[in-house]
C-alpha cells in the first residue's frame, strides 16, 4: 500500500500509527491487543503454528492457529543507547535514532551514523541530503562491501 499523495519523505511519528491503522484496514489485518504470548510452537502434521496467550485484560488463555508467525518485539522502541567508553566526556551532540527528526540542523557538520539497519541507512541519506558530512560505522564487512559497492567508495 502505497503512502497517500503529499507524505513526506520520512513521516512525522504522530502520523505514522494513522498509517498503520489505514494499511490494518486495507489489508483486512485484525490485530490482538493486550496479548502476552504464552507460548508458541510449530504443529508439523496441521502445519500451523500453535501461539498461547494470555488476555491482560480478561486474564484468560486464548489459542491462536496460523500458517506463518512473525515475531515483532518492539526493540527499537526503547532507545538504549549503549554504554561506549568514552561517551559520558564527548563533548558533541549524540541521539539514539528515535529522537532524530531531519538533518537540518546538521548541515555541514561531520555525524558518525552508528549502525546501518534500515534507521540508521535513511537517517545517513537524509543527513547527506542536508549537507551533513556523513560516515557510517557497520558491524560486518557483508554491510561494509556493500556500502563500498554502492557508494563507489
Amino acid at each position: 500500500m502505497a503512502y497517500p499523495p503529499g507524505t513526506p519523505t520520512f513521516i512525522p511519528k504522530a502520523g505514522f500509527p494513522q498509517y498503520l491503522e489505514d494499511y490494518a484496514s486495507y489489508f483486512q489485518i485484525n490485530p490482538q491487543y493486550h496479548c502476552f504470548i504464552e507460548s508458541a510452537s510449530y504443529d508439523k502434521v496441521a502445519g500451523k503454528w500453535h501461539i498461547v496467550a494470555k488476555n491482560t485484560l480478561s486474564d484468560e488463555l486464548e489459542v491462536y492457529l496460523g500458517k506463518f508467525l512473525v515475531v515483532a518485539t518492539g526493540n527499537n522502541s526503547e532507545g538504549l543507547i549503549p554504554k561506549i567508553p568514552g561517551l559520558d566526556s564527548f563533548g558533541g551532540d549524540f541521539m539514539h535514532c528515535s529522537n532524530y527528526k531531519n538533518g537540518k540542523r546538521f548541515t555541514n557538520k561531520e555525524v558518525l551514523v552508528v549502525e546501518c539497519g534500515n534507521s540508521g541507512m535513511e537517517i545517513a541519506y537524509d543527513l547527506w541530503d542536508h549537507g551533513a558530512i556523513t560516515s557510517i560505522v557497520v558491524r560486518n564487512r557483508v554491510m561494509s562491501l556493500f556500502l563500498h559497492n554502492f557508494y563507489n567508495l
